[in-house]
């Protein structure tokens, strides 16, 4: 649950580096961001129709691993706050992705630690939230693991967007 009351699942995007190079940018522009929260809510819903009536928060910025899985969630919980103050509260299920500002600039809650930019898998956290979220995301798990792969268009979105030549 969030501090809302709301139940919640945490996801990660894995993105495995071309040749181990780092990316090239930090996180998608805000434009991006939100194309590839629609492309993961259709890849997501898919699978799991219960999706559709969660709210969805990515964070469009590669984290290592080890930062996604640190005590208390912190990445997740940024993406839940940062849900919070999103608009459309009252209006239904929301896609919201989170990137970098106007100016291509990556704002503190979606920077990485920079002890950990190394290696060649990076993850982009996302959470579901609302009330089919913990049924939908366990589903999601079992055929996730099974399957393991997004829709091309959504790994190409996401693989493009973040190893353009950009702000690292």
């Amino acid at each position: 649950m969030d501090d809302t009351g709301q139940q919640v699942f945490r996801g990660v995007v894995a993105l495995e580096l071309r040749d181990g190079a780092p990316p090239g940018r930090a996180a998608l522009d805000a434009g991006d961001a939100g194309a590839a929260t629609a492309l993961l809510g259709r890849d997501l819903a898919a699978l799991v129709p219960g999706v559709r009536d969660c709210d969805l928060a990515l964070l469009a910025a590669h984290f290592d691993p080890a930062e996604a899985l640190r005590p208390g969630w912190p990445l997740h919980r940024r993406a839940l706050e940062l849900l919070q103050r999103a608009p459309g509260q009252a209006q239904g299920a929301r896609m919201v992705g989170f990137g970098a500002d106007a100016r291509g600039d990556v704002p503190v809650p979606l920077q990485c630690d920079p002890n950990l930019a190394g290696g060649g898998l990076r993850v982009l956290p996302f959470v579901l939230r609302g009330a089919p979220a913990v049924a939908a995301g366990a589903e999601l798990e079992g055929l996730l693991l099974d399957r393991g792969m997004a829709a091309a268009d959504t790994a190409l979105a996401l693989q493009d967007g973040l190893c353009r030549a950009g702000r690292a």
